[in-house]
């Protein structure tokens, strides 16, 4: 029996899922909505994997936060047995810093394991599965900020505004309270 190693991918955006339809009579199920992904080629690591069918069929770059799990099936009617692992990813747009860099705006992000951990109480976050130690690692992220004379933080994601509310020393920027009042500022004018 042959098989087939799928990597697929849910793709964040802010707070929309970004799926891919297929085309109707293509494929072994026509005009359905899916995940987007595909098969693995030679000497190619799942990870690549992903970033590579996601670049192909969605014409955009991912992070990968983590891989959320794995699963098989077999298929008698088209390639044979399936292993499908999914990985929770989220789209690369940079709004933020291509935002401070034309206003001459110097800022830091989070490093890879900073943007991981975050990514990781995020998904706890939106999976209900939220912890104190979800919170306290944005905390420890902040406090490395503030060593790095950092003098506020702005969150970017729409979620994270649960999690960190306020800290002691820096100021935190809720940016979707901030877009709020610029489009309420706007609408008023």
């Amino acid at each position: 029996m042959k098989t087939r190693v799928i990597v697929s991918a849910v793709i964040e955006d802010g707070d929309n899922l970004l799926f891919a339809k297929k085309k109707e009579n293509v494929g072994p199920y026509p005009n359905t909505w899916h995940l987007i992904g595909g098969g693995i080629e030679e000497e190619e690591l799942l990870e690549e994997s992903i970033k590579r069918e996601v670049r192909e069929e969605a014409n955009t770059d991912v992070e990968i936060i983590e891989k959320v799990g794995f699963d098989d099936d077999f298929e008698p009617d088209k390639k044979g047995e399936l292993t499908h692992y999914i990985f929770l990813t989220t789209i690369q747009n940079k709004l933020y810093e291509t935002a401070f860099e034309k206003e001459g705006i110097i800022y830091v992000t989070p490093n890879d394991l900073e943007q991981a951990k975050i990514g990781k109480c995020i998904l706890n976050l939106e999976t209900g599965k939220q912890k104190n130690s979800d919170r306290e690692e944005r905390i420890k992220i902040i406090n490395n900020f503030e060593k790095k004379n950092v003098d506020c933080v702005a969150l970017a994601c729409t979620d994270l505004q649960l999690l960190i509310p306020k800290h002691p020393r820096v100021p935190i920027f809720d940016t979707i309270k901030l877009f709020a009042d610029a489009t309420v500022e706007k609408i008023m004018k």
